[in-house]
């Protein structure tokens, strides 16, 4: 049956260029397989926010630096005899413990028929070359932020080492859970929003030990937070692709500034993604540098019309079935680097 899957990858050597020549047309587009990562982006949280690092197929292991070097005053003065020729100082540079994590796989098999293919309705089989990469992403967003599977809405398994922004990791044999804060959405709260969110903010800043880079919220929030004025009048949030910009309000704004911090909008912040139920978590803040991701092969795509599928022959019901898949691993270093904003009196958006 190998013989008859034809797969689709960025670089393809002249036996697999050939298997693809003798492709119909109207197939899978070779022209746009090199842009499943731009687009798997688009529709990615994970991609804006976190640090993309190299994955192996295997197993992973990030060295942590422990000591950092820094810099002293060289001689007794600020005369020119105080400080040439007077004897440098000493600091030092020290790796400290090693973590490592292991990647799982991803992948979603599409069946659709053979007439459905060659005639291409409203280009809608063109168009699982973007809807499946943007279907990993998603997947990869909520195994990050959850620790969930996006398609049975059940928890990953063999995953609570590499750990989840909103459920937490599981480290010598203890869960380590984010910051909570409760939110009060009402308009007469007390504390107001503005409060609660700098709430969040200390707790993850406490002892100055992590910075807060970004938050992230669903996109129900926007209206929210467009109409909300800090004592002198200002907006809190600042729509626009630049923080800061002073663009005008707008309710489909993806990103912008919520207090001076980058703010992303995207739905697995609520869990609501696939057949996962969500949850009551409507904005999570903290530091997105403390979650690394990559992927250790390409997002690839393969294509049959002879091999079985959930028990069905594509050949036998004149099917084809699209596969994408990739194998995708990340790790949350330390979940209180993170302050999760629940509501616990609205479902999640």
């Amino acid at each position: 049956m190998a013989e008859n899957l034809v797969e689709n990858t960025y670089q393809t050597d002249d036996s697999l260029q050939g298997r693809l020549h003798n492709l119909p047309s109207d197939r899978l587009p070779r022209s746009v397989v090199g842009d499943i990562f731009s687009k798997a982006r688009e529709e990615s949280a994970l991609m804006r926010l976190a640090r993309q690092v190299p994955v192996g197929i295997n197993e992973t292991v990030v060295t942590l630096p422990d000591t950092f070097p820094e810099a002293g005053q060289v001689g007794a003065g600020t005369t020119l005899e105080d400080r040439e020729g007077a004897t440098k100082p000493v600091s030092g540079y020290k790796f400290g413990s090693q973590i490592s994590f292991s990647p799982i796989k991803l992948a979603v098999i599409v069946t659709v028929s053979e007439e459905f293919a060659r005639q291409n309705v409203d280009g809608l089989y063109s168009e699982l070359t973007t809807q499946l990469p943007r279907a990993i992403a998603r997947a990869a967003d909520l195994a990050v932020f959850y620790n969930k599977d996006a398609l049975a809405g059940t928890d990953l398994l063999g995953t609570g080492h590499n750990g989840s922004i909103v459920n937490g990791a599981v480290r010598n044999s203890q869960t380590i859970l984010p910051n909570e804060v409760e939110l009060d959405l009402g308009k007469n709260a007390d504390p107001d929003l503005i409060d609660q969110l700098i709430e969040g903010y200390n707790l993850v800043t406490v002892d100055d030990y992590y910075d807060f880079t970004n938050f992230a919220a669903v996109p129900s929030m926007r209206a929210q937070l467009v109409t909300k004025r800090d004592n002198l009048g200002n907006p809190v949030f600042v729509p626009g692709a630049f923080p800061g910009s002073g663009a005008e309000i707008g309710l489909n704004a993806s990103m912008g500034s919520l207090l001076g911090v980058p703010v992303t909008f995207n739905r697995v912040v609520g869990g609501k993604v696939g057949n996962n139920a969500g949850s009551d978590v409507k904005i999570i803040g903290g530091d997105f540098s403390q979650v690394v991701w990559g992927y250790a092969d390409q997002i690839r795509f393969k294509v049959t019309d002879t091999a079985t599928v959930g028990g069905v022959s594509m050949w036998q019901t004149n099917q084809i079935a699209v596969l994408c898949e990739a194998t995708f691993g990340w790790y949350v270093n330390d979940p209180k680097a993170f302050v999760v904003y629940k509501d616990e009196q609205a479902d999640a958006s």
